[in-house]
């Protein structure tokens, strides 16, 4: 199981200029309930590609889009 206090911590200190906005708590919660739902026993490298692919091509937002 992630220590989602320390992800948190960590990620706003070293992503988002020590700041989170609801949108991002929410997008990156969203993003973890599914890999301790379904993919935590792979390799957390996947989890890595997942929240830097989000990260960027979602301008820092992790705001769901229909596409």
């Amino acid at each position: 199981m992630l220590n989602r206090n320390f992800f948190f911590d960590q990620t706003k200190i070293s992503l988002f200029n020590g700041k989170f906005n609801q949108t991002q708590i929410d997008g990156l919660n969203a993003i973890l309930n599914e890999w301790e739902k379904s993919y935590s026993k792979k390799d957390d490298r996947w989890l890595a590609y997942m929240l830097a692919t989000t990260h960027n091509e979602k301008d820092r937002t992790y705001r769901g889009i229909e596409e």
